[in-house]
């Protein structure tokens, strides 16, 4: 709940396209993603917004464009585990 009131507190409006309920969403599947025991994870979303709603353990390892196949662009960031990490102790 600390992360939620974090987010609402920041001096960036509002936009149409990022509503409070994603905003929701969003830190509810961060929890469900720092218990879980993947290896790497692709998203579309930057490493301060993971971080932001308390997904620690993941680490940024590559940031890559593509088109979609309606030929739109995007960022896609590559995450991997850092528990998975040979030889960095992790908290």
């Amino acid at each position: 709940m600390t992360a939620l009131i974090r987010l609402l507190q920041r001096d960036e409006p509002m936009s149409p396209l990022r509503p409070l309920r994603s905003q929701v969403t969003l830190l509810a599947l961060g929890k469900v993603l720092q218990r879980s025991p993947f290896h790497v994870m692709v998203s579309a979303r930057s490493p301060k917004t993971w971080w932001g709603v308390g997904l620690s353990k993941v680490q940024p390892v590559a940031k890559m464009r593509f088109k979609t196949t309606g030929r739109e662009s995007m960022t896609g960031f590559i995450y991997v585990n850092a528990h998975y990490i040979p030889g960095i102790a992790h908290i």
